[in-house]
């Protein structure tokens, strides 16, 4: 996570405008995977379409060890 962390620094982004939703303590996150649930991200973006505008970009970035746990749906 800490190389797509950096790569958005590279791109311009400030740190205070991304947000990582993982357990990667090497760089600033939100939460841990057990606590992702399909009410943490649904307030999450509920949060982001209100500060959002038409000029935003929002970078999704997801990636996974090929879990075959229970599927998260929204």
């Amino acid at each position: 996570m800490s190389l797509a962390y950096q790569a958005l620094l590279a791109r311009g982004y400030e740190p205070r405008n991304i947000i990582i939703l993982g357990q990667d303590m090497n760089v600033p996150h939100m939460g841990a995977s057990d606590q992702l649930n399909s009410e943490t991200l649904t307030m999450l973006f509920d949060g982001l379409a209100g500060i959002l505008d038409r000029e935003d970009s929002l970078v999704i970035y997801v990636t996974g060890h090929g879990d075959t746990g229970p599927r998260l749906t929204l």
